[in-house]
């Protein structure tokens, strides 16, 4: 009914436009507090506008990028890319002598990524190597949105992908086996929700573009790692395993935590992926010797970046975003090594939940329990974990709040999952309001541990994007999801 015909007879009169206005106002309320509301097939136009506006932002962050006084980039990370692309190019060593932890930090793989930056003006170049991360993340956001979607659908543990021999299947197959799923989705939900369904595309790319902020900022490779991890257990849960090899191969040179996901995905599917991986890693060794001519200067890069890294993960006096600084700050100093049993006993939990989830559960929410655990264990356990860090997190995290969306969780399931999306944007602000520090080392590594803890109790509790104490995906209606706000 619209808000007019809302006014008795003669109360338009009385109230004029201020009433109307009252009225439209509470329709507006009403329809932005039913859950349902953002989850309908419809806004996945929204969603794309959502990468939209990202996108046309993070351009306009790069070509607004100002100088300091010596040239370097203010509020930013890039230069450190800069110098050691141009230095590979140069034939110059890229590790500066006597930086300890400081400086360019990762293999030479990293810096081959901006060495087409470099061809561009330096404007034009901060503005294309953010767009590019945000393309992809948003790729990431709909490749994964379409997983969580399928897994609405699909009871526990009937997987929606073909199952072929471990050596035939490839690419192409298993994009033959998306596209079979997706069909056999579409009709699934017309016969449960008279074509309606529902679709969480715009929800989770509106929380995780907001948890993005930080890293297209400082244009950091978080973004694209955090994408890279989210694309290679998407392929994972679609079966396509020379995919997962190959996102594995792209994570790794964007920043090494990359192995903790390519670890993972290889316990979790061993006879599937053990060799492709080793491909893969051969691929990974191969690749600065084939974007180089000499041969000696890439050998000697390669030693001196596993040098670097190994400087970069010990303890050099400062607090970084980890659990670690997490229990210093509530008083119990606590070393590296002695935090080293924890990281250990943390990994084997870890490893044994993905690996009960995947034969419990199926491949595809096996796959969504190994993306949430492996990436809020890499911003827990790395040592040089940041702030920005955590965007690496928040896919899984908002993939969870649209589920509990879908599923009609309680009303405080949902609010703790939004307020670890926040924690992951605006963590900062809470550091420095409640304790008066400038960074956050505290309230984001809380809040990742906190997801993780929820994950691990709904894998051995059973509600794994179902029906709490269920079997069956959600159903005709999505029982809870219509109710406003709850």
């Amino acid at each position: 009914m619209r808000a007019r015909d809302k006014l008795a007879d003669g109360e338009e009169g009385r109230c004029g436009a201020f009433g109307y206005a009252r009225v439209r106002m509470g329709e507006i309320f009403k329809h932005v507090l039913t859950v349902r509301n953002w989850i309908e097939p419809g806004t996945v136009r929204a969603g794309v506008v959502v990468w939209g506006v990202v996108l046309a932002l993070a351009v306009v962050i790069g070509l607004s990028t100002k100088l300091d006084e010596r040239g370097n980039t203010k509020s930013s990370v890039t230069d450190n890319y800069r110098t050691a692309a141009t230095a590979w190019v140069q034939t110059r060593t890229m590790y500066a002598e006597g930086a300890g932890a400081d400086g360019w930090l990762y293999p030479p793989q990293g810096a081959v990524l901006f060495v087409p930056m470099l061809g561009l003006p330096r404007a034009v170049g901060e503005a294309v190597w953010r767009g590019a991360w945000v393309v992809l993340m948003g790729y990431a956001a709909w490749r994964l949105s379409r997983v969580v979607n399928r897994a609405v659908l699909t009871p526990m543990g009937e997987d929606e992908a073909g199952r072929w021999s471990w050596l035939g299947e490839g690419l192409w197959r298993g994009g033959v086996a998306r596209r079979q799923g997706e069909q056999r989705d579409g009709e699934m939900a017309a016969r449960a929700g008279g074509g309606g369904g529902s679709d969480v595309f715009f929800v989770l790319s509106l929380l995780l573009a907001i948890a993005c902020e930080g890293s297209i900022r400082n244009g950091q490779t978080n973004m694209p790692l955090g994408a890279a991890m989210v694309l290679a257990f998407v392929a994972a849960a679609e079966r396509r395993w020379w995919a997962v090899m190959g996102w594995c191969v792209f994570g790794l040179m964007c920043k090494p935590v990359m192995l903790v996901a390519a670890l993972l995905v290889l316990g979790m599917w061993p006879m599937k992926l053990w060799w492709r991986l080793l491909v893969g890693a051969a691929v990974f060794a191969v690749l600065p010797f084939a974007m180089h001519t000499d041969w000696a200067f890439v050998l000697s890069e390669c030693k001196a970046g596993l040098s670097k890294i190994q400087q970069a993960a010990a303890f050099d006096g400062r607090a970084f975003a980890d659990l670690r600084n997490v229990v210093s700050t509530l008083g119990v100093q606590v070393s590296l090594e002695q935090f080293g049993p924890v990281r250990l006993l943390a990994a084997g939990v870890t490893a044994g939940l993905c690996f009960w989830a995947v034969r419990r559960y199926g491949t595809l929410r096996g796959a969504l329990v190994g993306l949430a655990l492996a990436s809020a264990y890499a911003v827990l356990f790395n040592p040089r974990t940041e702030g920005n860090s955590y965007c690496i997190a928040a896919p899984a995290v908002a993939a969870w709040m649209a589920g509990a969306m879908v599923f009609g969780r309680s009303a405080w399931v949902k609010g703790l999952l939004l307020s670890i999306c926040v924690t992951f944007a605006i963590g900062h602000v809470f550091s420095s309001v409640l304790m008066g520090r400038s960074g956050d080392v505290f309230f984001r590594p809380l809040a990742s541990g906190v997801f993780f803890v929820m994950v691990a109790w709904e894998v051995a509790a059973g509600w794994v994007f179902t029906a709490k104490g269920t079997t069956s995906p959600c159903g005709v209606g999505y029982a809870g999801a219509d109710q406003g706000g709850g």
